[in-house]
């Protein structure tokens, strides 16, 4: 009930009229797009985020491999890095993705696998003729 930001995928202004009114309670950034565009927003959000999550447990690993390292305390430093974790004259505003960014057991849930494959396949069977017009 607290988004960061609200995906409105949509083909018609009717559409986005009545999704907008759904939305008004919510105060968050709210983007504005076409089905397609809000579907790959998704699907690249949980691509990066399972990437994040990829190698930070391939960095235990290696410390576990090279040993005497804390592979916490090593992830601790890398959360300090103001462009991860911006600081303010205050103290430091930390980001709610470094609360999962630790060494653990991967990604799964319902999500993050699927959405990783849908790319992955997306991108093995596209047709070189759309790859050439997105890089223009």
């Amino acid at each position: 009930m607290e988004p960061d930001r609200i995906v409105i995928g949509q083909e018609d202004e009717r559409a986005l009229e009545r999704l907008e009114e759904l939305y008004v309670p919510w105060n968050c950034d709210k983007v504005r797009v076409n089905s397609r565009t809000a579907e790959m927003i998704k699907y690249a959000n949980n691509a990066i985020l399972a990437t994040r999550v990829s190698v930070v447990n391939e960095i235990a690993n290696l410390c576990a491999a090279v040993g005497d390292i804390d592979a916490l305390g090593v992830m601790r430093g890398v959360h300090l890095d103001k462009r991860s974790s911006p600081i303010t004259p205050l103290g430091r505003l930390a980001p709610q993705i470094l609360t999962y960014l630790v060494p653990g057991c991967g990604f799964g849930g319902s999500c993050f696998p699927k959405d990783v494959q849908a790319l992955r396949t997306k991108g093995e069977t596209w047709p070189a003729d759309e790859h050439a017009q997105c890089r223009a």
